[in-house]
């Protein structure tokens, strides 16, 4: 039997040595990746340079061309292009040099007017004819010994030992290359065989790669442009000598982080002291370069290269200097690259997870998670300016929905555990000032007699919500009242003063909150008849939200309904005035251009008959990809939402003109061509007062709604693709952007560019 001391022992050591192999195995990297750097520079210099060929050798391919030839091809149009521009490199250089005596005069004359420095004008002037005026030793023509002849021909071997390496590199460079561009499948199966069997996981990680690199080398590939062409434009405008030239190498040389920018200045700026006499030349030119670097750094480079890495400021600097440090200049070019494919592993790979915080852009805590921080810091200020960054009413509930109440909740769950007294002090003060500020920034537009009353349930978690839920109703238009938390005894109730209230939402971030949301429920209606009471639960999960709702009327039977989130109660309390049944639901609106949108759809050719095979493979091929029981291809005309494709749909029926379907007041479709954007998305019908009870979805049995707009080139949305479930459902940005192609696949095929 072990002994304590050693189970303690051993729960120490086990820590320490996981650090220790964790150490040692990243030593043993670093120390491979700079002894086998002859291997991997020239190999990683040919997968960057595949991944900027590989687009067009793909364009030749798809013309019909066999790999071989789309590969040669692509190469030779690449060293053709190579040869131009070192033929136009070295018809500058050859100008440059015959004016270079001209230019020497003009540099000492600047020399001559500088303070201090006019002495070493002087005798760098007459250093030339001091060395004309002395005597020249007498020519010796006596044959050299052969033994002399290794001393003679030391500058040459230097020479060409000093070509002899980028030579070499530049060979296996190509070499590789040749192979990548030849098989480019064969090396991407063999990475995915190297990486593990999680299949689906790392081809994602390869196409993200694959897109991150291919995005940074375009896009900085066309900022880089945008700086030389104007710059050897400008140069060429002012009179310096050799414009295509610079223009060409600070367009090359911006592809090296930092350094590069500087070093392709510094030629232009000392030739500008060399042309002309004056010092004019070299104003214009400093002025031409700073303007030039202010628009790229600030508004190019951000606007073309900033989302195409993912990376942030201080991870590039970090990763030019460590990547220099371990390959010197050609890993200062391929720092970017390289920390991006670290970026990707670390967001692919769990246990790497640590270099997407290191490296990536996107903030290290969510905007939930970092309100939350500062209020337990009691850094109210700056929870403050995390707010205010909301304040304007078109945010400030979707603030309130989406960071304020997820903060609270992180709060609740750590009521009992982590939490101190200090803690929750601080939380609750803190977002009462944050409440407070927002009032202040975002004052309510609704003012009369409350119609609605917010009321806390229990704690003061509960308060904030119910005080959050009061001034998101205010700024929407409704008048509101918000009491603090009290018991609902007799006495509280009696001096509860609500007589112009239509509606009261009741705020609970309790997990537990029913038996007293009945009491309250119960006698607050038995006091106002009439009353219509919404139960914002905040805190508990979907499955037994499921369960309350289900249960309502017999659980709750003074509850109207019960919301989950802020967008909900607003919605739902909206609904709700005015109406003096339980059961409101919005029909789908009509956009303000229907009259010409139900003539374009009725001139789209999208109602022809011929097309329904093809939608409903389509419809099948988006419940297939996306796991549901359901998908439509539907149009909405003036009365109907038309069913065109359906995924049901088997075997080879004939073609029928669209059928009808819903009425339009009662289809999702129809909400989803009158709104602005391009796919509404309903993650829970049920949750939804614009829905909730809508007879035909209850009838169907539908929870989750998702379409894409069928928009044709004038913008007007003439229908959907659409996918359904009976439970509830979310799509992640890549599964709507997804949807929206099909979407666009179905007008490609019916109006063809």
């Amino acid at each position: 039997m072990r002994r304590a001391g050693e189970s303690d022992r051993a729960a120490w050591t086990a820590p320490a040595v996981t650090a220790s192999a964790t150490l040692l195995g990243t030593a043993l990297v670093l120390a491979g990746l700079y002894l086998g750097r002859a291997l991997w520079i020239p190999l990683a210099l040919a997968v960057l340079l595949a991944f900027a060929l590989h687009p067009a050798v793909r364009r030749l391919r798809r013309l019909g061309l066999p790999r071989g030839a789309a590969a040669a091809g692509v190469l030779l149009a690449a060293g053709a292009l190579f040869v131009l521009l070192g033929w136009a490199v070295a018809w500058q250089l050859e100008a440059l040099a015959k004016d270079l005596p001209q230019y020497r005069e003009h540099l000492l004359d600047k020399l001559q007017t500088l303070p201090g420095l006019g002495g070493l004008g002087s005798a760098a002037g007459a250093q030339p004819g001091a060395l004309a005026g002395a005597s020249a030793p007498a020519a010796d023509n006596t044959a050299l010994p052969w033994s002399a002849l290794p001393d003679q021909l030391a500058p040459l071997w230097h020479g060409l030992s000093l070509l002899l390496a980028p030579l070499t590199t530049g060979a296996a460079v190509l070499v590789f290359l040749v192979l990548v561009l030849l098989d480019p499948g064969d090396l991407r199966d063999r990475l995915l065989r190297l990486v593990g069997d999680q299949l689906h996981r790392n081809t994602d990680a390869l196409d993200d790669l694959g897109r991150r690199v291919s995005g940074y080398l375009g896009m900085q590939l066309l900022a880089n442009a945008a700086y030389g062409v104007p710059l050897a434009l400008g140069l060429a405008w002012i009179g310096i000598p050799g414009a295509l030239l610079w223009g060409l190498l600070a367009a090359l040389l911006r592809f090296v982080p930092y350094l590069g920018p500087l070093v392709a200045s510094a030629f232009p700026v000392a030739l500008s002291l060399a042309v002309a006499p004056g010092w004019g030349l070299l104003g214009q030119t400093l002025a031409l370069i700073v303007v030039l670097e202010g628009l790229a750094n600030q508004v190019l480079e951000p606007w073309l290269t900033g989302a195409s890495t993912g990376l942030s400021a201080l991870a590039l600097i970090v990763a030019a200097m460590f990547w220099s440090a371990l390959w010197g200049p050609l890993g200062l070019v391929l720092s970017t690259p390289l920390t991006v494919c670290l970026l990707v592993a670390g967001r692919h790979v769990p246990a790497l997870g640590f270099l997407e915080v290191l490296l990536g852009k996107a903030p290290a805590l969510d905007a939930p998670t970092r309100l939350h921080q500062r209020l337990l810091a009691g850094d109210a200020d700056d929870a403050v300016e995390v707010a205010s960054e909301h304040a304007s009413p078109e945010t400030l509930q979707a603030f309130y929905n989406d960071t304020a109440i997820a903060a609270l909740r992180l709060a609740s769950a750590s009521h009992i555990g982590e939490s101190t007294a200090l803690h929750r002090h601080r939380v609750v003060t803190g977002m009462g000032r944050v409440i407070e500020e927002l009032r202040e920034l975002v004052p309510p537009v609704a003012h009369g007699p409350p119609q609605v009353a917010c009321l806390a349930g229990r704690w003061e978690l509960d308060a904030l919500a119910a005080d959050m839920a009061a001034h998101a109703l205010a700024v929407a238009g409704t008048p509101c009242l918000h009491l603090p938390h009290g018991a609902p005894s007799s006495d509280w109730m009696a001096r509860l003063d609500i007589r112009s209230a239509q509606v009261v939402c009741l705020s609970y971030f309790s997990p537990q909150p029913v038996e007293h949301a009945q009491l309250f429920s119960r006698r607050l209606v038995q006091r106002w008849p009439g009353l219509q009471v919404v139960l914002a639960l905040w805190n508990l999960p979907s499955g037994r939200i499921d369960d309350i709702v289900a249960r309502q009327p017999s659980l709750l039977p003074d509850v109207v309904c019960c919301v989950t989130s802020m967008n909900e109660l607003v919605a739902q309390v909206q609904a709700l005035r005015g109406h003096t049944g339980r059961d409101p639901w919005l029909p789908a609106p009509r956009p303000d251009d229907d009259t010409a949108r139900v003539a374009a759809l009725q001139g789209s050719g999208l109602m022809q008959p011929s097309w329904q095979p093809l939608f409903d493979r389509l419809a099948r091929r988006a419940a297939d990809v996306f796991n549901m029981p359901m998908a439509l291809v539907s149009l909405v005309d003036e009365d109907w939402q038309l069913t065109h494709g359906d995924a049901h749909r088997r075997g080879r029926a004939p073609a029928r003109p669209p059928q009808r379907g819903v009425a339009r007041p009662l289809s999702l479709c129809g909400h989803a061509i009158a709104q602005p954007g391009r796919t509404l998305v309903v993650p829970d019908v049920l949750r939804d007062p614009r829905f909730a009870n809508n007879p035909v979805l209850a009838q169907q049995g539908i929870r989750f709604y998702a379409g894409a707009t069928l928009r044709d080139a004038q913008g007007h949305a003439l229908g959907t693709v659409c996918v359904l479930d009976r439970r509830p459902r979310n799509l992640s940005p890549a599964d709507l952007a997804l949807l929206e192609a099909m979407a666009d696949e179905v007008m490609r095929q019916v109006q063809p560019a």
